[in-house]
């Protein structure tokens, strides 16, 4: 009797488990607590080609997403980056080409397992103007085919909440800067909402 029932307590509990994969593989949306405006500001952004780097200097973007919810369909336009400022460069010097502005953010999948996953977006249509002594002059501006892609990085609560703090370029991605040859973006920036608290929260719905 008492193994009949371990056993039936074993096969309810592995039935529970699949439940709950089935349920959080299923979930469809990410839910974000704010859409209006989101701040990233980033220390520092370095271009690397041919071994040296181009430019490296902060950046804060500006973005607004049509939405606080959207489905995880790779490629679905999710928002604009409306303004992008650089300040002083530690190396080179680069100039934004503000009226290619907005920039266009798709939805790109994600990065580790369910149920605590890191959204990815693309940035389509950033265009900077890179100058170096060494490795010259040349635009950088992304594109559908060679994106900007950014990782974004949530701490998880117990209650499945991810706070959204920072988030991390994705440097194994090489963007053509014209004239002069492939080369990548690098860094990780800061996230603030507009009412200015660092607590963007992220969960799947």
């Amino acid at each position: 009797m008492h193994t009949r029932i371990k056993l039936t307590l074993i096969g309810l509990s592995a039935a529970l488990l699949m439940a709950t994969a089935v349920g959080t593989a299923s979930a469809g949306r990410l839910s974000f607590s704010h859409a209006e405006l989101v701040r990233a500001s980033f220390a520092a952004i370095r271009y690397q080609l041919l071994g040296i780097t181009g430019a490296e200097c902060p950046v804060t973007l500006e973005s607004s997403f049509h939405s606080r919810t959207y489905s995880k369909t790779v490629g679905t336009l999710v928002g604009y980056v409306t303004r992008a400022s650089l300040g002083r460069c530690i190396t080179g010097s680069a100039t934004i080409l503000s009226e290619t502005l907005p920039w266009h953010i798709q939805y790109g999948g994600f990065n580790e397992a369910l149920p605590r996953p890191k959204p990815i977006n693309n940035v389509i249509g950033l265009s900077l103007r890179i100058n170096n002594a060494l490795s010259g002059s040349c635009l950088a501006r992304s594109t559908a085919t060679e994106p900007i892609v950014y990782i974004s990085e949530p701490t998880y609560e117990a209650g499945g909440n991810g706070i959204i703090e920072r988030i991390t370029v994705d440097e194994t991605k090489r963007i053509e800067c014209v004239g002069i040859g492939r080369g990548n973006f690098k860094g990780e920036g800061t996230i603030t909402e507009s009412a200015g608290v660092r607590n963007e929260l992220v969960r799947l719905i």
